[in-house]
Order: structure tokens, then sequence, then C-alpha cells
């Protein structure tokens, strides 16, 4: 809440992080949020109820619209509302394996940067997830030049329901080059690149 349009987060080192120690999600009801040169993440939560993955993976809720640029995700991220940039960041599985929810009614856009499978522990990695509640959700999904040459446990991209998805430039491993799109639900009503 607040008198404001928009918050920025700026890294100024090479190691500046912002980790959220949080139960739920954390919302910027009708606000712009912008994160740059950051290392995001977030404590591991359980699956919640009408808020599917956000409890696992770094994000906001409830937002116009968030930029990240240049960030890296140590636990993944989550999209869910609004109009969703990601510019050249890295993502690292989340606690759920995929390194991108794209879940509910979202418009996201992944422009460059890579899925990468060096975590501690298990390095199995998984790319994108679009996934909603329900049919009614109106997801859009854009993914250009994005590096998914490391994701081995998966499709790079997994589709459930949404509106439209468009690829473009992107790489795959030569387990995700077979299958690199699988629609679950066949909901997706338009579809380039494929």
């Amino acid at each position: 809440t607040g008198n404001y349009d928009s918050i920025n987060f700026v890294g100024t080192s090479a190691d500046a992080e912002i980790y959220l120690e949080v139960q739920g999600y954390i919302t910027a009801t009708g606000k712009k949020v912008s994160f740059e040169s950051l290392k995001l993440s977030k404590s591991y939560g359980a699956f919640m109820n009408n808020a599917g993955f956000m409890n696992v993976a770094f994000g906001i809720y409830d937002v116009v619209e968030v930029n990240y640029t240049d960030c890296t995700f140590i636990n993944g991220s989550y999209a869910s509302s609004g109009v969703v940039t990601y510019n050249n960041c890295t993502f690292y599985k989340s606690h759920e394996k995929y390194g991108l929810w794209a879940y509910g009614d979202v418009n996201v856009t992944v422009n460059g940067g890579k899925f990468s499978s060096q975590t501690i522990g298990d390095d199995k990695i998984r790319g994108i997830k679009m996934y909603a509640e329900g049919a009614a959700k109106t997801t859009d999904l854009t993914v250009k030049n994005v590096d998914f040459s490391e994701v081995n446990n998966k499709p790079a991209i997994v589709l459930t329901y949404g509106e439209s998805v468009t690829l473009e430039g992107n790489i795959y491993s030569e387990y995700a080059s077979n299958i690199v799109v699988y629609c679950v639900d066949n909901k997706v009503t338009s579809a380039t690149g494929l």
C-alpha cells in the first residue's frame, strides 16, 4: 500500500540478494515492480489451495506489472497476475523442480536467459510450466532466445490451461528437443513457433 505507482529493487554488488522468509506470497496491489541484477529466492512452503505454487518460488502477486532484468532465481519463480517480463534471467529449479511457473491469468514474456540444472543435490531441472486451476484462465506465454539445453527432466515447456504460447529462437537439450511443448489438456487456443 502507499501513494506510489512503482517499486524498484536494484542490486549494487555481485552478491546482492533478496530472500523472502515467508509462508504464503507477497502482494503489490495495483503497483509496478522491477528487480534488476539480483539473486532472488524464497523459503520453502507447502502447496496452498488457490495459491498453487506461489508458496514455493519467488514472485509477486496481485500486481499490474513485474519486470526482472539480469536476475538469478535460486529456487525458481512464478508469475500469476498482470504482465510479467523476464530479461536475461537464470532460473534454477524451484522446490517443485520447475524453473518458472506461469500460473493463472497472466501475460508472461521470457527474453533470453537460461534454465540451469546446477543446483545443490538433485540436478534434474524442468523448464516452464504454464498452469491454471480451471479452463477459464487466459495465460499468455512468449519465450524468445532462451537456453533450455540443461533441461533434462521433462519437456522444456509444459502447457495445461492457457490462451496462447509463442516460441522463437530457443535452444533445447537433446532430451527436450524430442518434445519441446507438451499440452496436457489441449486447452491452449493459439500456438506459434512449435
